[in-house]
């Protein structure tokens, strides 16, 4: 009998060892419809340095709940972030008499919040503390989350350096859609232009394998600091190594897609604690709409500010930027008339801003109004937002960009 050839056993064992996905150490083969990836929390911002949000420390005389302190410290006074958003606003909604919403139920059947298990408030966030040491002011993280402040090291006040390697580490409890376990998560604590801030820093990875192909992907949140709310990913396996950050156009939502050498996948689920990714195989991109680019755009309706009824179909005879500005940021102002200027003739230019009655140029839409409800949620969706769209004239997504970042985005139709 004839022994069967090393090529064939090697077929045989792709063949078997595909037969059924590895989470474990994230395996797959392209025939399989969903991907569950395990993913690994790493320190520091990755590829993502330019995206972190400071969040504020507000601190208060009264404390909220019992803490133990070091003797020699005075005029302690107290602040708190909170750890899982979600447990706090589910609270405050019910205990304001009202019925669970279509929010509230999805965020219960996706296994992002237990409403059986509530933790208190003390459970649930993390307590930093300010006081006066001999000369000093100075402040202490409860890193391990134990309530007492005499095991945690005493910091001084510096200025926030937002690339330092000095981190303080955090443990906390956060449910991760089957219990409660504990994680950490790591945060840059200083001054900035005077004020008392903290920058979260930490990011997750996932190594994976589909058939031969091998792939890594990072994912972060922005916003939101211990819980993932919002998250975003980015395939860094297929990013040039001369990079050290990936830029927006690399960037995928949550419910968007990526592009595999398999085919393509969507960004179906990330659970709470950020331990698990949930890709789904699709098979059709061409025809998805969305904001990714390559995706159809979301068509409109709308009213300017100066009364005229459009829709995105009245613009495509030229390529298409839908740019959000904000009275939060007013230099957004100067970068959408810079835009309109630069580019005069190239592009036709919507602007979208939250309550304003005047026209800065090109078409101008208040989001505030209730007649611009269509496009709001299409393109913006919040009070504040400087995202931009570049829509070809086949409605088409070509780019998106933050208004900031407009002039490399749009050099291709820059005049000259």
């Amino acid at each position: 009998m004839k022994k069967p050839t090393f090529s064939l056993f090697l077929i045989l064992t792709l063949v078997m060892g595909c037969s059924q996905p590895n989470r474990s150490t994230n395996l797959f083969c392209s025939s399989d419809q969903e991907l569950t990836l395990k993913t690994h929390q790493k320190k520091g911002f990755g590829l993502w340095m330019y995206f972190a949000s400071l969040n504020a420390l507000n601190f208060n005389d009264s404390a909220r709940y019992d803490v133990i302190v070091p003797s020699e410290l005075t005029d302690i006074s107290y602040a708190y972030e909170i750890v899982d958003i979600y447990i706090q606003g589910y609270k405050n909604y019910i205990a304001s008499g009202k019925e669970v919403n279509k929010f509230w139920s999805n965020l219960i059947s996706e296994s992002k919040i237990d409403t059986s298990n509530l933790l208190s408030y003390k459970d649930n966030s993390i307590c930093i503390i300010e006081a006066v040491k001999g000369q000093d002011t100075v402040f202490i993280v409860d890193q391990n989350n134990n309530k007492d402040f005499r095991d945690d090291t005493i910091r001084v006040w510096k200025e926030l350096d937002p690339f330092t390697k000095d981190l303080v580490k955090v443990d906390y409890r956060i449910y991760n859609g089957e219990e409660y376990v504990t994680s950490s998560n790591w945060v840059n604590i200083g001054l900035w232009e005077g004020l008392k801030q903290y920058l979260s820093a930490q990011h997750y990875t996932a190594n994976f394998q589909i058939d031969t192909s091998h792939y890594e992907i990072d994912i972060f949140i922005q916003d939101c600091r211990f819980n993932f709310m919002d998250p975003r990913i980015a395939i860094s396996s297929q990013l040039p190594k001369s990079q050290e950050a990936v830029y927006e156009s690399d960037i995928i939502q949550l419910g968007e897609v990526l592009k595999l050498k398999e085919g393509y996948y969507r960004f179906a689920s990330l659970t709470n604690d950020g331990s698990l990714v949930g890709l789904i195989k699709e098979d059709d991109f061409d025809s998805q709409i969305g904001l990714q680019p390559g995706m159809i755009a979301p068509n409109f309706k709308g009213t300017t500010v100066n009364g005229h009824s459009i829709q995105l179909n009245d613009f495509l005879d030229k390529p298409v930027l839908v740019a959000n500005i904000s009275g939060c940021a007013p230099e957004t102002y100067q970068d959408f008339e810079t835009i309109l200027k630069k580019t005069k003739g190239n592009l036709n230019i919507i602007g979208l801003e939250y309550g304003i009655d005047n026209d800065l140029g090109g078409t101008m839409i208040d989001v505030e109004d209730g007649l611009n409800n269509d496009i709001y949620k299409k393109y913006r969706n919040a009070y504040s937002s400087y995202n931009c769209y570049l829509i070809n004239t086949d409605g088409r997504i070509e780019n998106r960009f933050l208004v900031y970042n407009w002039m490399p985005n749009l050099k291709g139709y820059i005049n000259k």
